[in-house]
């Protein structure tokens, strides 16, 4: 699936439901860059949604438990 369908649905669930955690996002291939590009344009006017796009596996996973915890 390309990333920018994916990113695009992440952003329409976070518009819809109240996202009180942050949320990592691991998105590699196709329209990867254009999918980290609407993520962060949504973050940046959604302050309250926090949402960050990690392209590397391992560093995406330790994010997550670090957030966590």
């Amino acid at each position: 699936m390309k990333c920018d369908v994916i990113a695009q649905g992440i952003i329409t669930a976070a518009q819809q439901v109240k996202v009180p955690v942050p949320i990592t996002v691991r998105l590699t291939g196709t329209n990867a860059d254009l999918g980290q590009k609407l993520i962060a344009d949504f973050a940046s006017k959604n302050s309250d949604i926090r949402i960050k796009v990690i392209s590397d596996f391992d560093t995406a996973a330790e994010n997550a438990v670090a957030l966590a915890k």
